[in-house]
């Protein structure tokens, strides 16, 4: 549908007809908050499908993928704006990008997509422990470990329940905001900006308004190009398009995989100190230590330790802000 031009789809998430099992809704759960068009949603005369029907293990999941979408509510809205200006669709096939790849037309590997321009996202079935994988040329990094992996390549990921295969493009920029239990609340005044290390310049349209009217069309948007130049070892943040008054007051800049190339950032020729940080995209255990065996969650946590990640903090403005890192 996104390939015909109409980029706001999805399934109802659990199946309409019939009724599905566990497991089943935890997959569809996990992949159904990439879909650009996410509900949940039944059949009248079904059996119930909020996320606790299906008991306290596919609530916990549930609850931690949905918490995600919401905080990635920026990188959507702003994939939406590419989509309404370009037609390119939020949910991509990966024809679009790698067109003469023949993995792509790969029967094992048809059902991997695009989120936008910087996620890769591998649909598991409710009864597979593990999923063979291709990644195309580049590196790429698992969005729960911040792992990096070699590109060109195929890989057999262990798949738990509680986590699908998604990865993260090289020198990609994703914004994200705090958690909120809804789009009627408003996130904190801090725009989360995450940064991945990689060697190809990436752009990115960061894009807001107050997503109530029209108004946008008389210019109330906000709209910044965002530009990673790593030859330069620099971030740019464009100066502001439109009159609207960003919700955010400041950015927190998040990277990964940049463990011991950087020492410090100069934002405008005022030096910040870079930080550990522990702002991860997701993380997939976070509401299931109640649940499982405190052992068993402990190993499981090992397991999938994140890697290091660095951060800094500093004010929003209408300017440009040119960060350099040393």
């Amino acid at each position: 549908m996104g390939l015909s031009g109409i980029p706001f789809v999805g399934p109802d998430l659990g199946g309409y007809i019939g009724d599905g099992t566990k497991d089943l809704f935890k997959r569809w759960m996990e992949v159904g908050v990439f879909s650009p068009f996410m509900r949940n949603h039944k059949e009248y005369f079904a059996n119930a499908n909020e996320p606790w029907s299906y008991g306290e293990e596919a609530e916990q999941i549930s609850k931690t993928y949905i918490g995600f979408r919401y905080r990635l509510l920026p990188y959507i809205y702003s994939c939406f704006y590419e989509a309404a200006q370009t037609g390119m669709p939020v949910a991509r096939s990966l024809c679009l990008y790698y067109p003469f790849e023949n993995k792509v037309f790969d029967k094992s590997y048809q059902y991997q997509f695009m989120f936008g321009n910087a996620m890769m996202v591998t649909p598991v079935t409710s009864q597979e422990t593990a999923k063979k994988v291709w990644l195309p040329a580049g590196d790429w990094y698992d969005i729960f470990t911040d792992k990096k992996i070699n590109g060109n390549n195929e890989i057999l990921m262990e798949t738990p329940i509680y986590k699908i295969p998604v990865f993260i493009k090289a020198s990609a920029i994703i914004p994200l905001q705090s958690w909120v239990p809804s789009t009627r609340e408003l996130p904190s005044d801090t725009l989360f900006l995450h940064v991945y290390k990689g060697i190809e310049k990436s752009c990115f349209t960061f894009y807001e308004d107050d997503g109530e009217d029209l108004n946008y069309k008389k210019g109330v948007f906000n709209k910044r190009i965002i530009t990673y130049i790593p030859d330069e070892d620099k971030l740019v943040i464009g100066s502001q398009e439109g009159i609207y008054q960003s919700r955010f007051n400041s950015i927190k800049i998040i990277l990964h995989g940049f463990q011991s190339s950087i020492h410090y950032a100069i934002v405008n020729d005022k030096t910040k100190e870079i930080k550990n940080s522990d702002d991860h995209l997701i993380d997939a255990l976070d509401n299931l230590q109640d649940y499982y065996d405190k052992n068993l969650w402990n190993n499981l946590r090992l397991k999938d330790k994140p890697q290091p990640m660095h951060c800094f903090v500093t004010d929003n403005r209408r300017e440009e802000i040119t960060i350099t890192f040393q």
